[in-house]
Formats: structure tokens, sequence, C-alpha cells
């Protein structure tokens, strides 16, 4: 573990601070001032420094056993201040430099290496993601530097890391989205993968590709995550589900102005039938082009009725506003004339969808519509609540800590980019072993 490594780096450095004075003639020491600097003056301080910071770190984790809430938010504040952080244990370490070599105690690098490894790792993994979105979106350098810093507020603020900041923050980008779309866009995105518990990558997949199905902007994410989410609570159905459906049926919604709001209450009522992912969307797409097309409904109360969903000046009436007429003449239809007017709509490969429409009972479509309609920051409460207990106060501090690692890492990553570049070391593993193995070697 990190935090070990860094518990052991104060341990060897006061060690090492003892040995200052020894004689060394058993050992040639290896210069890696290219490497690190030297400041040996500033050794004492940044030790003593350290020892304290740790030591506050430590009595944080212990508390998180009796008061988790606060242990969570003690571990939010370091990541918010993680930058500083790793710049002082970073001097701490090249100050302590001298005094291990001095000693001779190789062992403990060892620990010490696989803890800044670990953030090296994570760091590196962060800025490819981040090169990435670069590359898709064309954002200039200032622009990046903000992308980069909400993915790691986000990282440490919420239990998806930076680099799933970075992940979802690549689909948004290959969707067209620029830098302030994506600045204006991440939050509602993160609260809906938080209320879902789903991917974060996979989440932002889903809310791209549908807002512009929909004929949507990037600000108009929080709606598209409110009703998501609301239709996730509401139903019987989920947000990898209803992406699914989607995938067959929102273009076409879209092309005829429906909104997502409606679109939504035909998913859950569809859902809550267990008609479900491609196949409910291949129920609504066909309802959709039969709806365009026109129907002559039969039934023995009211004989034959020709419906339109068209309007006179061309543009449709809501999905809301037909799905209600429709319902209003199926209650006057027997069982039978139900099932043959929904294949006259829908098709055969369709109609199974929109009678779970229709028939629902009217307490049931009025509730979920309801639920859809008055939505506005579902997504947030929902994410809210659901990290509102141990687990998810643990998984904050998890992903907090993440942050910290990626912060601390960073601070190797400029000269690790040099060195591969001038092909003295070709991964990061190489490195760090050569600072292990090789910081003194016996005469």
């Amino acid at each position: 573990m990190i935090h070990a490594g860094f518990c052991k780096l104060g341990d060897v450095a006061q060690e090492g601070a003892e040995a200052l004075g020894k004689p060394v003639g058993s050992y040639r020491t290896v210069d890696l001032s290219p490497y690190f600097a030297h400041r040996s003056g500033q050794f004492l301080p940044a030790v003593k420094a350290l020892s304290e910071e740790l030591g506050e770190l430590k009595a944080q984790q212990e508390a998180a056993a009796g008061a988790v809430r606060s242990a969570g938010q003690a571990y939010q504040e370091a990541g918010e201040g993680a930058e500083d952080f790793g710049t002082w244990a970073l001097e701490a370490f090249s100050a302590a430099q001298q005094a291990l070599v001095s000693a001779g105690i190789a062992g403990a690098l060892r620990e010490i290496k696989d803890a800044y490894a670990e953030c090296v790792s994570l760091a590196g993994d962060f800025e490819a993601g981040m090169s990435n979105v670069e590359a898709l979106s064309g954002s200039t350098a200032q622009e990046m530097a903000q992308l980069s810093a909400k993915a790691k507020q986000l990282g440490a603020d919420t239990q998806y890391t930076a680099v799933q900041s970075a992940e979802a923050m690549g689909y948004m980008a290959m969707a067209g989205w620029k830098a302030q779309d994506m600045l204006s866009g991440m939050t509602g995105v993160v609260d809906l993968a938080r209320a879902s518990g789903e991917d974060l990558a996979q989440v932002s997949d889903i809310v791209t590709d549908n807002l512009t199905a929909f004929g949507l902007k990037a600000s108009d994410t929080a709606r598209f995550a409110d009703v998501l989410a609301a239709a996730a609570t509401s139903a019987n159905t989920d947000v990898g589900i209803m992406g699914e459906t989607f995938k067959q049926s929102a273009s076409v919604a879209g092309a005829l102005g429906y909104s997502i709001e409606d679109v939504a209450v035909g998913v859950g009522l569809m859902a809550n039938a267990g008609v479900k992912g491609s196949i409910a969307g291949t129920a609504l797409k066909n309802s959709f082009n039969g709806l365009l097309e026109g129907v002559t409904l039969t039934s023995a109360a009211f004989g034959e009725y020709q419906y339109s969903a068209v309007q006179a000046d061309g543009t449709m009436k809501g999905f809301g506003s037909t799905i209600e007429e429709l319902r209003g003449y199926f209650e006057q239809m027997t069982e039978a004339e139900r099932v043959a007017n929904a294949q006259a709509i829908a098709g055969k490969e369709g109609y199974n969808g929109l009678l779970a429409i229709l028939n629902a009972a009217d307490k049931d479509y009025q509730s979920l519509t309801d639920s859809i309609n008055d939505c506005a920051g579902a997504a947030g409460r929902m994410a809210a609540i659901k990290m509102d207990n141990l687990n998810g106060q643990l998984t904050l501090m998890d992903s907090a800590w993440d942050a910290l690692r990626t912060t601390i890492g960073e601070e190797f990553n400029p000269e690790l980019r040099r060195l591969a570049e001038t092909g003295m070391y070709t991964n990061v593993e190489g490195y760090l072993w050569y600072v292990n193995a090789d910081i003194i070697e016996k005469v």
C-alpha cells in the first residue's frame, strides 16, 4: 500500500539522518542528481513535515471505523489538497536521498518504489485519457487544463476516479462536444451514473448518443439525466437497458419531434410488462412508423375510425397526447380487438410493446407520467441517497485516495517522459527498479 510506503519513508529517512556521520567506505554512492534534486539542507524539516502529515492521515483512517462520514469528508478534503501534498512529498523524498544512500538501506527503498510506482501508473493512465480527449475535441491548452481540473475534482468528490472521468469525457469528445460542453455536462452525467450505479463511461456514451438523437444539446444534459433517473426509479428498468431501447428508437423519435419525457414514459410502461432493451426499441420504432402512416381503428363499440397522429400543419402530435387518445379508443375494445388494432399500428414484431403501453392501468400510467414530468434534480437526489451509507462513504474515501495518488504520480511524469524520450529507460518499472537496486553498489 502506498500509505505504508510513505510511513516507511519517514522511518528510513530518520535512520539515514542518524547514519550521516558514519564512515561509508564499504559502499559507493551512485550520483542520482540528474533524477532527483538534492536539497540536503531541507532534509530534516521535510522529513519532520512528512511524518506530521502522515500521522494526521493515519489518525483519519483510524477514526473512520467510528465516524465514517467524518472520515470520508476528511479524505475528500485531502483529495482537494492533493497537489500540495504531492509537491512536499516529492521534496521530502529528494531531501532524504543522500541519507538513504549513506545508510545503505536498499530494502526500504523497495517499499517506497512500489508505492511511487502505483502513483506513477495512475498518473500515466490519467494523462493518456486526457490526451485522448484533447485529440478528439481539439481543445486548447487552457481548455485542457480546465478539463483536467474538472476530472480531478470529480475524482476527489465522487466514487468515480479521475481516470474514469477522463474516459467519460472521451465519449463526449467523440460525440462532438467541445470543452465547454464537457465542463457543463459532466456533472449531469456523473449524477446519472451515481444514481444508477452503472459504469461512468457507458452512461456518458448513452447520454451523448441520445441527446443527439433527440435533437437536444449538451446544455440539456441535466434534464436528460433526470428523466432517465426518474424512469429507472419509477419503472422496472435501468439506464443500460434504456440505452439498448434507444439504439432502436431514439433517432426516429427525435425526427418526429417526440420529447424524451413522453418516450421515457412509454419505455417505462413497456419495461413494467417485461418488454425491454432492443425488443422495446423495435416495438417503439414500429409504433412510430405506424402512427406516421395513420391507421384505421375498428371495434364493435364505435365501428371504424381513421386515426392520424399527423396534425393539419404536417407536424406530429406529441407522443404523450397520441398515447392518451389511443388509450381512450382501446378502452372500448375487446381483448381480441386490442390485439388486432395494435398489430395494425406496430406490426407483429412491435404490437407487444404498444399493448403494454395502452393496457397499463390508469393509476400506473398517471403515476409514471407525473414522476417523469416532475423530475428536476432527480439524478442528484438519487445519487446522494445511494451514497449515504457506510459502503458509500468508504467508496468516496477510496476515490479521494486515488486522486491523491494521481497527483503524486504526476510529479514524476515530466522526468520519466524525458528518460523515455532519450531511450535510457523503456518503462516506469525499469526506472524505479534502477532507483531501488542501484542507488548503492557494494564495492
